[in-house]
Formats: structure tokens, sequence, C-alpha cells
């Protein structure tokens, strides 16, 4: 009888138990998958350099002011209420000439207006105390107008108690609650002044050709309506209108 051929099993075993021979393994070598080539370092991007152009700068807007409205004529005040005055209680003298800029008013009393008495508002306040009760005083105020030319009106301001009569470098100008005609020093009013028309303003405009440059003077003369009344003052301002 014939040999029979090894089969591959029963070699392999016979193979495991000789010398000198190794192990066998019936398991396939497993297939070694070839790796990859590297790939190159990406390029570094460009750099693009962008030239800076300077750019003008804007011009800076001048403000330009809008033209000022106009202004209105001023009025300077020639003469203020509360103000400085000379006056004089006696009757001495009153027909005379004491209504110009160039009498000697030196001998006669100063006070503030309002002057007279019988009201808690008085800046001086007469004394009519005694037997002989003030009838009249006349006053004075005197005041600088440099350039007469620069003005193109007048307006004076009267408060009064009872009856008056203003003078403006000796021309009379104002006569308020007084007989026509010459006055003197007993002169009353023909009406008495009393409430709320004692606080009412006697305004008037006045042309400015009676200013003289230099030296300038308001006189006055203030009568009661009667002797036994209980009060009496006056406080006086003058305004101009410059051109």
């Amino acid at each position: 009888m014939k040999p029979r051929p090894l089969s591959l099993v029963c070699a392999a075993t016979l193979l495991a138990f000789l010398p000198g021979c190794g192990t066998f393994s019936s398991s396939p070598k497993a297939e070694t998958t070839p790796s990859a080539p590297a790939l190159p370092d990406p390029p570094a991007p460009a750099v693009v350099v962008i030239p800076v152009v300077p750019v003008p700068e804007a011009p800076v807007p001048v403000l330009v002011p809008a033209p000022a409205p106009a202004v209105p004529a001023a009025s300077p005040t020639l003469i203020a209420f509360q103000g400085q005055w000379k006056y004089t209680l006696s009757p001495e003298g009153y027909e005379g000439d004491w209504k110009g800029a160039d009498f000697a008013d030196s001998a006669w009393s100063e006070g503030k207006t309002p002057i007279g008495f019988g009201d808690d508002e008085m800046g001086t306040i007469l004394d009519n105390s005694g037997t002989a009760k003030i009838i009249s005083l006349r006053a004075r105020k005197t005041f600088e107008v440099p350039a007469p030319a620069s003005y193109s009106n007048l307006r004076i301001r009267i408060m009064r108690d009872d009856g008056i009569v203003v003078y403006l470098n000796g021309s009379e100008i104002v006569r308020d609650n007084l007989p026509a005609g010459a006055l003197k020093a007993a002169s009353l009013a023909p009406k008495a002044i009393s409430g709320e028309a004692e606080r009412e303003y006697i305004d008037l405009p006045l042309p400015a050709e009676k200013l003289v440059a230099g030296k300038n003077v308001i006189a006055l003369a203030l009568h009661q309506n009667r002797a036994t009344s209980s009060d009496m003052w006056f406080d006086i301002e003058l305004t101009g209108e410059v051109k």
C-alpha cells in the first residue's frame, strides 16, 4: 500500500516538535500598510504692505458771530430818584432869581429825596411840628452835561404832594396843581393830593434844546393845599434819550 501524503495540518504539527524548527503560526501574517508620504509645510502667507497715505485734515470751521441786534438808544439818567438836593423852607427871596445855574445856594440845607414829612418813606424828614406850619419849600439840583447836542429828548418824572412848579436852567417846564401867573411863598395849591394819587408820577417829555454844555440845574417850588395838611413831599427823575 502506498503512503498517503501529510496534510498541511499534520505537517505543521510535526514541525512544531522537530528540533530547530520554529513555531509555525497558522494565522496569516498581517500586511503592513505603507505610510503616506509627509506633506510639505504650507507656505507662509504673503505679507502685503499697504502704503499709508496721509489724509489731509479737514479745515477747522471758523465761526463767524451773527451781527448783534440793534441796540436801542440809551437813556442815561441825569437826575435820579432818591438823590441829594439843596432846599430851603425860608420864604425870603422866593420872588428873586433862585432858579438859574448861577444862583449861590450854599446857605441852603441839603438832603436826600423824598424830602418832606407825613410819610415813613422820606429820605429827609422836615419838622412841621411848630406853630408856623410849612406852606412851601424850594429846592435845587445841579448836573453836568458835556455834550447836550447828543440828546434828542428828555423825560421828567415827578412825585409831589400837593402842587409843584419846575424850572430847567431858569425856564419853567412843568406846573401842576398851582395857579397860573406869579407865585408867592404863601400861595396854596388848589386841591389836595392824597391816597393813590400821591404815588402817581407826572411823566412828561421835554425838549433837549433846554440843556446847555456844562452845568445845568433843575429848580422847583412845592406848595401845600392848606397850612394844616398832614403831609408834603417831592421826588424827581430826569433822563435823556441819546441820538
